[in-house]
């Protein structure tokens, strides 16, 4: 039926506009709530070759996020020999058609390697964060390929989800 067409027009279309920010283009303003920054500098990017999902509460410290992920993207250049490609909502989606954009989540989501869960006090309240994750998994993404970083305010250590 119609559906199915549909369907795989948006699937299509997911693909054609799936973005990967590089992280020497990421700023602290991007993970502030408020305005986004008017210039685009995500890139095209293939399905499978977006290191790691960020997934945050906009509610949550934009400073505190970005110094916990930029300890990381330290720690993957360190280990892989190059910085990070990531998928951020505010960089990798037209701002200006969010709602579309939303529908084609679930393939953005599986075509990235991993989720970067930036886990601080309001996250596990909001729906869209939870949603991130079951959309992950449901996807196909295994428990390990989770991997939450909380935000200094909680206390250090590496939480889990409770996925495994």
């Amino acid at each position: 039926g119609s559906g199915a067409i549909e369907t795989d027009q948006r699937c299509r279309k997911a693909i054609d506009t799936f973005r990967a920010m590089p992280w020497a283009g990421l700023t602290e303003a991007d993970l502030l709530l408020g305005q986004a920054p008017e210039d685009n500098r995500s890139v095209p990017a293939r399905l499978g070759e977006v290191d790691a999902f960020i997934s945050h509460s906009w509610a949550d410290a934009g400073a505190e996020k970005y110094e916990v992920l930029r300890e990381w993207a330290g720690g993957f250049e360190a280990e892989h020999g190059r910085p990070p490609l990531l998928w951020l909502d505010r960089c990798c989606i037209r701002q200006d058609a969010v709602a579309a954009s939303l529908l084609q989540l679930p393939i953005y989501l599986s075509g990235c390697r991993s989720l970067l869960v930036l886990h601080g006090p309001t996250y596990c309240s909001r729906l869209w964060c939870v949603l991130e994750i079951f959309i992950f998994v449901a996807m196909g993404g295994a428990p390990g390929q989770v991997e939450v970083l909380p935000l200094r305010g909680l206390g250090g250590g590496r939480a889990q989800c409770g996925l495994e």
